[in-house]
């Protein structure tokens, strides 16, 4: 939306790209953001289809933040190969964050994880921790609760908040608490996920945690429950405005979809984000963090 051209996940792109329908275009431009998570095996495909169709590649990465969860190190090839040919650029310019103490600590996050510098990486937390942006709290149920009065606030003002975690059991926990929460909340399904036992009602936010080529669906695809049968489940997708149905018995990886994983949430630009930090919070992980929202951070 904010480039003004179409964009689709890498996985669907080399997932659903064929010669009726080419994702990725001949003698056109194939922009392939957050290079940096790309693995090795994904990165060749795109590459080998867009030699053979004569398109221009541009990747935008950042080597400071979460690598790819898959092998090799493509990111770090890609601008060796770059740095050699001569068509290596550098960003420098922070045009997301508006506030000037906002740009400095992604700044100086980003130089500590590139130097490995852990005083200058606390200059950053301070920094946020003066503007009344961090704060520490005794435990973890203190911090869940904290996250959601937050996320409530800021999501009367705008439905573009994000909440998230460093893991999977605190994401549960946050998705529970709102769904909780939710006001006029219908009758509840219950079903059985990867994670264990999920209760779904129309209306509740979902997120697909597994590529699917029958239903259309990839990793992260995000939407709005609209059907809970005994075993038919039927989600509206953000991607598409689609409603994709399945038998609940046979595709088991999804979750709701209030809260996230930082690692799921790189690459994203909100108005605002909250977080939970802790001991599984990587330095990456927290400069991610805090780089995803323009306005509102905590």
């Amino acid at each position: 939306v904010e480039a003004g051209f179409g964009a689709v996940n890498t996985a669907f792109a080399l997932l659903r790209d064929n010669p009726r329908q080419q994702l990725i275009p001949a003698n056109g431009v194939l922009v392939i953001d957050e290079a940096g998570m790309v693995d090795s095996r994904t990165m060749h495909g795109l590459l080998r289809m867009a030699r053979e169709r004569h398109t221009c590649v541009v990747a935008i990465g950042d080597p400071r933040q979460i690598q790819a969860v898959g092998a090799g190190g493509a990111w770090q090839i890609l601008e060796a190969a770059a740095r050699e040919a001569g068509t290596f650029a550098e960003l420098t310019e922070n045009r997301r964050q508006q506030r000037e103490w906002h740009v400095r600590a992604v700044a100086l996050t980003s130089r500590a994880i590139e130097t490995e510098d852990a005083e200058l990486f606390a200059r950053a937390a301070r920094i946020i921790e003066k503007e009344g942006d961090l704060v520490f709290v005794a435990d973890k149920d203190a911090a869940i609760g904290d996250a959601i009065v937050w996320y409530e606030g800021e999501l009367a003002k705008s439905p573009d908040v994000l909440l998230v975690a460093a893991d999977k059991d605190t994401v549960r926990y946050l998705n529970e608490e709102l769904l909780r929460r939710r006001p006029g909340r219908g009758y509840e399904t219950r079903y059985l996920t990867d994670g264990g036992m999920r209760g779904l009602a129309v209306g509740d936010r979902f997120i697909f945690g597994e590529i699917d080529e029958k239903l259309g669906v990839v990793n992260g695809d995000t939407g709005s429950v609209e059907h809970t049968g005994k075993n038919l489940i039927g989600v509206r997708l953000d991607r598409t405005g689609e409603v994709v149905k399945f038998d609940s018995r046979k595709f088991l990886a999804w979750d709701h979809g209030y809260s996230t994983t930082i690692t799921r949430a790189q690459g994203a630009s909100v108005r605002a984000i909250g977080g939970i930090v802790d001991g599984a919070t990587t330095a990456e992980a927290f400069h991610v963090m805090i780089g995803r929202s323009k306005e509102a951070l905590r």
